[in-house]
């Protein structure tokens, strides 16, 4: 959660800044930073005799619910310190999420044997194209021509289909009308 830690020791007095990482996702929980969390980060380098000031906001990892990511604590130190000016930034590292494993190579495939080479079939010749008669016009029609010529198909409703039973009795129907042709 804390992502920096800024310390500036002026005589008796600790002033430290601290700046907050803001959460990714709103699934993580909202955390506020308390003046007690920071005196015990502070306690290892420093004897801190009480609190002069505190951030006038809540400080954590949102800038909703009136929050801020950074506050300045001021906090009175005790006099058995030497009496120096010293300006301090520290960084806290988190733990870092651990190294997904690596994978495992692939076991590399068995060496296929090469295929023959097959033979190239002959290319066939090209057709040479027929020379085109040199009287374009249409043929007449004759007599013959017309009893060969197709008569146009009655126009069907397709868009409606009338439904029939495939039972024994429509097959029984088809036939007897089959039979019953004259030739």
């Amino acid at each position: 959660m804390i992502k920096e830690i800024k310390t500036t020791k002026d005589e008796n007095q600790l002033t430290v800044e601290v700046i907050c990482e803001a959460r990714k996702f709103a699934v993580h929980p909202i955390k506020v930073l308390t003046t007690e969390q920071v005196v015990a980060k502070l306690q290892e380098e420093y004897n801190i005799a009480g609190v002069i000031s505190t951030p006038k906001r809540p400080v954590g990892n949102t800038t909703r619910r009136k929050m801020k990511l950074s506050g300045v604590w001021v906090f009175q130190l005790e006099e058995s310190k030497a009496n120096k000016t010293v300006s301090r930034e520290t960084k806290v590292e988190e733990p870092k999420p651990k190294p997904k494993p690596e994978p495992k190579p692939e076991p590399k495939p068995e060496p296929k044997p090469e295929p023959k080479p097959e033979p190239k079939p002959e290319p066939k010749p090209e057709p040479k194209p027929e020379p085109e008669p040199e009287n374009t016009e249409p043929l007449p029609i004759t007599e013959e021509d017309e009893e060969f010529r197709a008569e146009p198909k009655p126009k069907t409703n397709t868009g409606t289909r009338k439904r029939t039973s495939r039972g024994k009795s429509s097959l029984r129907g088809r036939i007897s009308k089959l039979t019953n042709k004259e030739d």
